[in-house]
């Protein structure tokens, strides 16, 4: 007992510890900004390749595909689009005179026209009508575009920078994938007219002719070559959303979000859970080792944290389950006369 009771400060201060530590972890990421955590949180749930990993487009697509979530039934998209639109697209479609660029196209025409001072829509089920009354960013636009080309059997993916959120199709008819801003309504062809995926976008060199072109009227002054999210420096990462299960992770984002669940939280528990999916995260060689290095470290913080936690959890139950043993006064010894 004695022994016990000598054990006892020493995990008393043990517990004080992870305490502090899961305090001053709370308050590290409550400092930090919505950007910063979602940097982080793409940098935990990413599977992140160099240059040198990656020496052209056919592995890329490879690894892209291993382990690719789509939706099973696509016509369930309905339920969450402009039935009009819908409609009138799908009748593009079975007409049998357009192909998987011309609908790519036709969606995009089809989508609102937001002033981009929302960004990040709480509901996914709701994205398509909010982002037509003029709500939503560049990943809610790439979002509402994707729900329409799933509906309508098109192969599709969400591709992004750090700072903007863009999309692209299989175009069946050439077997390879063409990128499309659906946020802009933009694409970029080479030299033949042809639109690029954003892998070869990024490793074209600075000769060769490149054309952005503008999929809607041209009225509204916007300046591609001032625009951020096409800067250079930008495509140093490029990220691959391993996904578009979107209703799947609706169906379990409303059940959430009816318990309140802030949007943030219910991310991460879909993604812990695997039910949203990661991303694909292609980098210079410099920065992957940068950003390997920094999940490591990520992985290894939480993981010391939870094991910490764990181990004063345990200890704190076998505490209190400890049957407590009543120490019995010793019977009064018997002194012969």
């Amino acid at each position: 007992m004695k022994k016990n009771i000598q054990k006892l400060p020493a995990l008393a201060w043990v517990a004080a510890f992870v305490l502090l530590l899961d305090l001053v972890a709370a308050l590290t990421l409550g400092s930090l900004s919505g950007d910063n955590k979602v940097y982080l949180r793409d940098v935990l749930f990413s599977e992140i390749l160099s240059d040198a990993e990656v020496p052209n487009d056919a592995v890329l697509n490879q690894r892209i595909e291993q382990g690719f979530k789509r939706e099973k039934d696509p016509s369930r998209y309905l339920a969450y689009l402009n039935p009009d639109k819908a409609r009138s697209l799908m009748a593009l479609r079975d007409s049998g005179s357009v192909g998987d660029r011309a609908l790519a196209i036709a969606i995009a025409q089809n989508l609102g026209t937001s002033d981009g001072k929302i960004c990040g829509l709480d509901s996914l089920g709701h994205t398509v009508f909010d982002v037509e009354r003029g709500m939503g960013c560049c990943s809610d636009f790439s979002k509402s575009w994707i729900f329409y080309a799933r509906y309508l059997g098109m192969v599709v993916r969400e591709v992004s920078t750090f700072n903007h959120t863009t999309v692209e199709y299989l175009d069946r008819s050439t077997g390879k994938w063409d990128w499309l801003d659906s946020f802009n309504r933009a694409q970029i062809l080479n030299g033949n007219r042809r639109p690029m995926d954003q892998y070869a976008i990024r490793e074209s060199n600075l000769f060769e002719a490149l054309a952005f072109k503008r999929l809607i009227s041209d009225t509204d002054g916007f300046n591609a070559d001032a625009y951020e999210g096409y800067a250079p420096s930008q495509y140093a990462v490029l990220l691959w959303r391993k996904g578009t299960n979107f209703l799947e992770v609706d169906s379990w984002d409303s059940r959430l979000r009816s318990l309140k669940v802030p949007k943030s939280l219910r991310q991460m528990v879909m993604l812990v859970a695997g039910v949203q999916p990661g991303w694909l995260m292609l980098a210079t060689n410099s920065m992957a080792t940068y950003l390997k290095a920094l999940q490591m470290f990520l992985f290894g913080t939480l993981g010391l944290v939870l094991v910490l936690n764990a181990g004063v959890l345990v200890w704190g139950a076998a505490k209190l389950l400890k049957p407590k043993v009543r120490r019995l006064d010793p019977a009064p010894q018997v002194v012969p006369g």
